[in-house]
């Protein structure tokens, strides 16, 4: 959840000053000059990472025209101190309390945060909240700011590996959250949902209560997207699209949902809501990472695991651990831990989205296939809204495994 002010300010008619950068360094990427006082590592690190998150906000709305190729740019502050000095002498914004924001004055616009004591993990998921308001501000003219936090939510939630972007994640936090507001009445009317300005949103923020618009905003987004196995998905991008060409979003929306009320989409979004099921990308993607670590150390001493229960006996047999470094942390697995061998919130039945091993197509393992000396894809099957898969490739230096999803 992204407890910060996401701002936009149009100040038409005012004197507009190029931004102030003294003292920083200047990273070019394909869609970004990237501004920066942190140490390279860190800079070059951040600007690979706008680039992945370019590509997954230009994939998503690949089918919409995308609007000027001029770069687009970031500054990322080692002090909040320079931050908000920044937004004061470059943008006239006051931005206390804030995060990050994606700021306009008159010709000019910037993403700005900082990063003072936080991880970088934290600082990219500023940057992937902030960064989609930069896309869509070039995008969508007259995006409602229900669906430009909904996305802005969506991609902050986003799973980055190896440069690969996946969104549609459900955090457990988040779902909580939904639930024990539906249980208080406390969901904003859709009514009042869809009509909410950035005034109301913003006293919200400032009034530290602004944790459940955020929440809600990403739900309603995820269930255009994703709900009924995608049965509203074709007619939100059309939404979108009619917004990409200009038109104005509530014309654009009863025309293209048909209906006369904001009210009439709120009894399926609450269904939805009933039925989705959590799903931690981080921790599947790890348990898929020891589960192939384990699987290449069996290989290496010529065993060839054909089942997950053969897989979990060898590996717990010979003790097998494996440290994961992925997003930002450290977590050390062994093989006598049954639960990385089930999926987050599983008891590992097939009735339930659960581990499996797959051949070359993705399709799961029949049988004990005697003979088989090579290691099998490793991947989910039932999860929603997608399924990741481990493949193997074979090379000079011998077995290597890449992350893939559907």
């Amino acid at each position: 959840m992204l407890q910060i002010i996401s701002m936009f300010l149009c100040l038409a008619g005012w004197f507009q000053p190029a931004p102030v950068s003294t003292g920083l360094q200047a990273l070019a990427t394909d869609h970004y000059v990237l501004h920066t006082d942190l140490e390279a590592e860190d800079a070059r690190g951040l600007a690979d990472h706008l680039e992945a998150m370019n590509g997954a906000y230009r994939s998503l709305f690949a089918a919409f025209r995308q609007g000027t190729n001029r770069s687009m740019d970031v500054f990322v502050f080692g002090d909040r101190s320079a931050y908000l000095a920044f937004l004061r002498d470059s943008f006239a914004v006051d931005g206390t309390g804030s995060g990050g924001m994606f700021v306009k004055r008159g010709s000019s616009k910037a993403l700005v945060t900082w990063k003072g004591g936080q991880s970088m993990d934290r600082v990219r998921e500023v940057l992937q909240h902030e960064g989609f308001h930069q896309f869509a501000d070039e995008l969508f003219p007259d995006l409602p700011l229900w669906a430009n936090e909904g996305f802005a939510e969506l991609f902050e939630h986003a799973v980055v590996v190896d440069g690969e972007v996946v969104v549609g994640e459900v955090p457990p936090g988040s779902l909580a959250l939904l639930r024990q507001a539906r249980a208080g009445d406390a969901l904003l009317p859709f009514d009042q949902f869809f009509e909410i300005d950035s005034s109301a949103w913003n006293s919200h923020v400032r009034g530290g209560s602004a944790g459940l618009q955020y929440t809600q905003a990403w739900a309603l987004v995820h269930f255009f997207l994703y709900a009924e196995d995608g049965r509203w998905q074709g007619d939100f991008l059309s939404f979108l699209d009619q917004l990409n060409r200009g038109m104005e979003w509530r014309s654009a929306f009863r025309t293209t949902f048909k209906v006369d009320s904001w009210s009439q989409i709120q009894d399926a979004f609450l269904k939805h809501m009933e039925s989705m099921e959590a799903s931690d990308y981080r921790l599947v993607i790890q348990q898929l990472e020891f589960l192939a670590a384990g699987m290449r150390s069996l290989v290496q001493q010529d065993v060839y695991p054909t089942t997950m229960q053969l897989l979990r006996q060898q590996l717990q047999t010979r003790k097998f651990e494996f440290t994961s470094n992925l997003f930002g942390s450290e977590r050390v697995m062994k093989a006598d831990d049954a639960s990385l061998y089930r999926l987050p919130g599983t008891d590992g039945s097939s009735d339930m989205p659960h581990l499996i091993l797959a051949d070359d197509q993705g399709r799961p393992l029949r049988g004990s296939m005697p003979g088989s000396r090579r290691p099998w894809n490793i991947g989910t099957t039932g999860l929603e809204p997608r399924n990741f898969m481990v493949w193997w490739d074979r090379g000079r230096d011998g077995w290597t495994f890449r992350l893939g999803y559907e």
